[in-house]
């Protein structure tokens, strides 16, 4: 009977870790997610091209019923196409294709806010609103938390 009982206690502590770690999972996969349509609100039109403002509403849809990491990747990948080449720092050619491999691999939430912080600091200050000054420190602090 013992044996029972404990089998039970240690079953449901079990489930019960089970349950926490399932119900803070999402939210930690939501803050890329969720950042990404920050970062992207705050981009000048100029700085993306002119096919943008006709795939936006359907690449919000799509950023927004992003599952898993993979997919917040894929969105961002079609973002950092869409932005200029003017808009982001001359460094980002040298690196852009070894960035979008890292995307294109990137299964993790900690994977894709790294790209996504990674792209940020390659767009020139001229190709995103004077809100986002005053954003971005927050924005910044709450993608380096994701582990």
């Amino acid at each position: 009977m013992r044996r029972i009982a404990r089998w039970t206690w240690a079953c449901t502590a079990g489930l019960i870790v089970m349950l926490f770690a399932m119900a803070v999972q999402p939210a930690v996969a939501q803050v890329p997610r969720d950042a990404l349509l920050v970062f992207e609100k705050n981009v000048k039109w100029a700085a993306v091209s002119n096919d943008w403002a006709g795939q936006r509403d359907a690449w919000i849809r799509a950023v927004k019923s992003a599952g898993e990491p993979a997919d917040v990747a894929a969105q961002l990948l079609v973002l950092e196409t869409a932005i200029r080449w003017q808009a982001v720092e001359d460094s980002w050619r040298g690196r852009r294709d070894g960035w979008v491999s890292d995307m294109q691999a990137a299964r993790t939430s900690a994977a894709v806010a790294r790209g996504l912080l990674e792209l940020e600091a390659a767009t020139k200050w001229s190709a995103v609103e004077p809100a986002w000054r005053g954003l971005r420190d927050d924005w910044v602090a709450r993608l380096q938390s994701v582990r």
